[in-house]
């Protein structure tokens, strides 16, 4: 259990129960902790992670309210033509566990969707997207982690929400490499395992690949040093 004194752990565990706690003054909170940490907050590092972690753990623990059937997005699954590059942002230290970034995917991409779509609005949070017998709420297909090894999270048949656009996300793979690749690359081990990923499964020339900020997006992900890198990912390993 996270020990800080950022919010009040007892009465977020009330309020998590409610299957629409991401509306209320639970999900305004832990937002509002975030923003303030985006802000520059000395104790910026700190906050996020107390309020990531506190997810991750009642994640972990089913004591989040979540749904247990919802629509079939995967429906609207296209042909893939496109890989979207992401970078955690955050360190790679952090992303050792993929229970850490499903809090992370949770907070960012799920709650504030299912607080501001009208076909979502009023009904519990649902994935549809499991791993190892929970539901997740991570948007990437692969996660490459910081010592250069990878798993694979999402299968291809599933929209992962990823990449902003609901269109690009219909036709896309997604692959996050852990990190923040603003001033350095990835290492050489990250790189060459996205190299083997994209050979091994998305070797089709066609299919396009992109960083995440050329979406669109207001975003720098995957950092200033693509540039650098993005032609590596289609060499031989």
């Amino acid at each position: 259990m996270t020990q800080t004194t950022y919010f009040d752990p007892q009465k977020w565990d009330k309020l998590i129960q409610n299957p629409l706690w991401y509306m209320g003054e639970l999900f305004d909170e832990a937002d509002g902790l975030i923003r303030r940490a985006d802000q520059g907050d000395p104790e910026r590092h700190a906050i996020k992670k107390a309020v990531r972690s506190y997810f991750e753990d009642r994640l972990e623990r089913g004591m989040v309210a979540l749904g247990d059937a919802g629509e079939n997005l995967d429906a609207e699954r296209k042909p893939i033509d496109t890989l979207v590059i992401h970078h955690t942002a955050g360190p790679a230290t952090n992303y050792e566990k993929l229970s850490y970034l499903n809090a992370v995917q949770l907070l960012r991409i799920y709650a504030p969707a299912y607080r501001t779509r009208d076909n979502l609005q009023g009904k519990s949070l649902w994935s549809g997207h499991f791993y190892e017998g929970k539901q997740v709420f991570w948007g990437y297909h692969w996660f490459i982690f910081g010592d250069g090894s990878c798993k694979q999270i999402l299968p291809d048949t599933a929209v992962g929400w990823h990449s902003g656009s609901w269109d690009v996300n219909t036709r896309s793979i997604g692959i996050c490499l852990a990190g923040n690749f603003m001033q350095e690359p990835p290492s050489e081990a990250m790189l060459t395992t996205a190299q083997q990923i994209i050979r091994e499964h998305y070797a089709d020339p066609a299919i396009r690949i992109i960083g995440h900020k050329e979406t669109p997006r207001d975003t720098t992900c995957p950092g200033d040093t693509f540039a650098r890198w993005r032609q590596r990912l289609r060499a031989s390993a």
